[in-house]
């Protein structure tokens, strides 16, 4: 603001310095007619009160944090795909996971195991055959 007062203000042309596209590193300049209005401004910001209201939901919701969530003894899952929250205690929420895991995921017996470390063995390094245990 206080620039383009100043240019207003000083009609006077200056000579256009080349800044290659960047802001100006000059400060403005200090205007005298916008002293008052900037220390009213400041003002009016620094004088800025707030109300604490608060409707029946808020005070609701905030109950309801401070007696059940925060008092919880269980874990809170967040969902996949949506936004809510489950609680589940500590035992339910691994048998869980171990179902999900062992949907998609089997486990194999040792020679198959064995038989994939070889072949991960040759093609790493194929001068190695053997696997160390």
């Amino acid at each position: 603001m206080r620039w383009k007062a100043h240019q207003l203000l000083n009609q006077t042309k200056t000579p256009a310095e080349e800044s290659y596209g960047f802001k100006s590193r000059n400060l403005p300049l200090q205007v005298n007619d916008l002293i008052s209005f900037q220390n009213g401004m400041t003002d009016l910001f620094q004088n800025i009160k707030f109300k604490d209201t608060k409707c029946s939901f808020q005070s609701k919701l905030n109950n309801d944090f401070k007696n059940k969530v925060k008092k919880l003894d269980s874990l809170l899952i967040p969902a996949d795909k949506t936004t809510n929250v489950y609680a589940m205690n500590t035992t339910s929420y691994d048998k869980l996971i171990t179902e999900n895991e062992t949907k998609t995921y089997k486990e194999a017996n040792d020679e198959i195991v064995e038989a994939l470390h070889v072949q991960s063995a040759r093609i790493t390094n194929p001068n190695s055959y053997t696997i160390m245990h």
